[in-house]
């Protein structure tokens, strides 16, 4: 296969793992509400509260309630009760009259996620649309699209490769090339570097500031449920300011900025001839080994981009698993790691192999023979340190082995291991064998060069896979971590058929103990199915237990409720549901669940 037809297939994966369409379910999901869903209250409530199986924010809309003639009920704004960051109540207006309303909320959750929903409630009795009008207020406040959601995906891959490609640039040029026998370099070589790298750090920064942006501008208009055009308005920037999101946009651009005013700073200063020639005549070799980087230039750019680093995780999955402390230092970490790594091999093809070309052995396999080697010791440590801080976030996300077949999140991270795997093998290869070519090349003139040509190829497979790795990455982020789509974490929740209708089963809180099962029959309508009564089964075969029989209370037409103890051990439990439609009539579904400890 051709090196043209290599990159393009690569990039064809690239693109296709970045643009592949995100779920439609959430990160985090509602578990439970007051008044219950489809539940008859005697007297009209007070207020209505939204219960999430994780921290939420307001924003964008929170909780609204409306009659069946679509007017609003709701008095006051949407607020976390007693700062439950997982509730968000509303206040109602007093003496509601008899009948149905529905409950529709947009919130979003820690990690930028928007969720949506509506549920009802009735007060004394079913109203005439006692099926709610949700549908018809969701799909009427719909601005956002596939073209949102697809831009989306385009500003996270852009926003982590540029963040990749700013590090790497950046720790090559302190730890590898002004580290690596700097005296022996001639001056024309020292030059090219320079200059290529000098290109490299400029496209990145605009591509982190362009990717930031755009991010936020996208977020808003996802968050928001509008047009790009929409959410270009000063109170959606205003409203996603407010959230934790939008608060870490503004702070990496702000750093964005303060690093493009330093570079401007320190190109204006003396300074300057420790990073790139900006006067002719000028010996860029000799001044660089005479005046390395000044002390607090390395300082703040480490500490800059180590706060770089963060804000991925601080918007992300990181920040919203607790503990938050350790989550997010390990995500900047890991992304440091990877800069090291992957921003270094680009920074290495792209300004390094350059300053000489073509390569051959001799004076020039001397001088870059000792960048390649130096730099092949630093990323193994970069390597070492990438694996265990992604080992961590992957137990963190995930927590139990099934979970990597029964979450999209587990699928793509196993994808993104069997690309990474590769990567690491030739990692390894560079590092054990071709870096003592190279060293052999230097210390023996008659060397054919074989070692440093053929790290060059492999290095280029190196940073396409690295390419397909980064827009997993960013595919990553859009998903429901693996622990709460295969019910490892939080509350259960599955959709099976019941006969000809659905039945949606929600365990809360799915923990060994006293749970609240929640049986809701719709038919393929959505409006509630006629169903004259329910009861449960439990077993539990491994144990032998069952089964334990318990009948559902009916709390509105179609949902029924059971609580009580029948789940107190942990472990796999199934759970026949038996529905009574009509006197001679009864149908069945059954539903596995792990019960967590």
């Amino acid at each position: 296969m051709s090196r043209k037809m290599l990159w393009t297939a690569f990039a064809f994966v690239a693109c296709a793992a970045m643009l592949w369409p995100s779920p439609a379910n959430a990160h985090a999901l509602l578990s439970s509400t007051d008044p219950q869903s489809d539940q008859v209250v005697g007297e009209s409530p007070e207020r209505v509260t939204a219960t999430f199986s994780e921290p939420v924010e307001i924003a964008f809309g929170a909780l609204r309630v409306h009659d069946t003639n679509a007017e609003r009920v709701d008095s006051g704004e949407a607020t976390h009760p007693d700062g439950d960051s997982e509730a968000v109540t509303v206040e109602l207006e007093s003496d509601l009259p008899e009948g149905t309303y529905t409950v529709t909320y947009r919130v979003i959750s820690s990690d930028a996620h928007p969720i949506e929903g509506a549920f009802v409630f009735h007060v004394g009795r079913a109203g005439v649309r006692a099926e709610g009008i949700g549908e018809t207020l969701l799909s009427g406040e719909g601005g956002s699209g596939t073209l949102e959601q697809v831009l989306y995906g385009v500003f996270r891959w852009g926003l982590f490769s540029a963040l990749i490609v700013l590090g790497g640039a950046f720790f090559f040029l302190i730890l590898v090339w002004n580290r690596s026998h700097q005296k022996q370099r001639d001056e024309a070589v020292d030059r090219a570097f320079i200059e290529r790298w000098r290109k490299l750090v400029v496209w990145a920064w605009w591509v982190a500031v362009v990717a930031t942006g755009g991010g936020f501008i996208l977020q808003g208009a996802v968050a928001a449920d509008l047009s790009i055009s929409g959410a270009l308005s000063p109170s959606v920037a205003g409203e996603l300011l407010q959230t934790r999101y939008g608060l870490v946009a503004a702070i990496r651009f702000g750093i964005l900025v303060l690093l493009g005013a330093a570079w401007i700073i320190v190109s204006r200063s003396e300074a300057h001839r420790a990073i790139w020639p900006l006067r002719q005549g000028s010996t860029v070799g000799a001044a660089a080994a005479e005046m390395p980087l000044p002390r607090w230039l390395t300082l703040g750019g480490i500490v800059l981009f180590g706060v770089l680093a963060a804000t991925p995780g601080l918007s992300g999955h990181a920040g919203a698993t607790d503990p938050v402390w350790l989550n997010v230092p390990t995500d900047a970490l890991h992304v440091i790691a990877a800069s090291i790594w992957i921003g270094g091999l680009v920074t290495l093809v792209w300004a390094a192999f350059r300053a000489y070309s073509p390569i051959e052995s001799g004076p020039s396999a001397e001088v870059l023979g000792p960048v390649v080697s130096r730099f092949s010791d630093v990323a193994m440590v970069a390597v070492a340190v990438l694996v265990a801080t992604g080992v961590y976030r992957t137990w963190v996300e995930v927590q139990a082995w099934r979970a990597f077949v029964e979450a999209p999140y587990g699928w793509v991270l196993l994808t993104k291991v069997g690309v990474f795997l590769p990567l690491l093998a030739m990692g390894a290869v560079n590092n054990r064998v071709l870096k003592p070519r190279i060293k052999n090349a230097v210390d023996s003139p008659d060397s054919d060069g074989s070692g440093m040509n053929t790290m060059r190829k492999v290095v280029r497979v190196e940073i396409a896979l690295g390419v397909v790795v980064l827009a997993l990455t960013a595919l990553l982020v859009n998903l429901p971590p693996a622990k709460v789509e295969a019910g490892v974490s939080g509350p259960f929740i599955a959709d099976v058929a019941l006969g000809s209708d659905n039945l949606n089963v929600l365990i809360d809180p799915n923990e060994a103990g006293e749970n609240i099962i929640h049986l809701t029959a719709t038919t393929p309508q959505g409006t509630p199915a006629k169903i004259k009564g329910m009861r449960v089964r439990f077993r539990m075969p491994e144990e032998g237990i069952g089964p334990l029989i318990a009948r559902g209370n009916e709390l509105a037409p179609g949902h029924f409720a059971v609580q009580g103890r029948e789940l107190s051990i942990p472990g796999t439990w199934i759970l026949a549901v038996e529905a009574r439609i009509d006197k001679f009539t009864n149908t069945h579904a059954e539903v596995e669940v792990d019960v967590n400890p």
